[in-house]
């Protein structure tokens, strides 16, 4: 259920956590042949490892179709043009935007993306966009 399942960011977790999921993907990749092997090199137990392995998985953003993003950009002219240039240099497809009138000067806006198509993670978009100037705040509000 949708309910049971929570996107966190990985310095929230336990370190063994981020050591699971690197001795699953020692496994999917085939550099190790064994689950003793993969566990060794990621430094965790066995026991550790079957614990978790069906309850903790790599992001979801790797197979997310759409996100939804809030940005907060100083008001000035071509603010919005950057990002907007930003998505789509990296193949993002925008299903919608809205922007509220700026206050204080600042521009608050939600865009909602397909992302299917991206050409880089949405991890790296957020920190793309984040660098521009005049991006004040990028938040993920939503994936699906």
């Amino acid at each position: 259920m949708k309910e049971d399942y929570f996107i966190v960011h990985r310095e929230l977790l336990p370190e063994y956590i981020d050591k699971v999921i690197y001795a699953g993907r020692l496994l999917n990749e085939g550099s190790v042949k064994t689950i003793s092997e993969a566990v060794k090199k990621a430094g965790i137990s066995r026991s550790t490892y079957y614990k978790y392995k069906d309850k903790i998985f790599a992001s979801t953003m790797d197979h997310a179709q759409k996100c939804i993003f809030n940005f907060s950009l100083s008001h000035e002219k071509g603010k919005l043009s950057s990002v907007l240039g930003v998505i789509a240099q990296y193949s993002g497809n925008i299903l919608t935007i809205h922007q509220n009138i700026p206050i204080h000067n600042v521009a608050h806006l939600t865009i909602s993306l397909d992302i299917s198509k991206m050409t880089m993670s949405v991890t790296t978009l957020l920190k793309a966009v984040s660098g521009l100037e005049g991006v004040t705040n990028v938040r993920l509000i939503a994936m699906d």
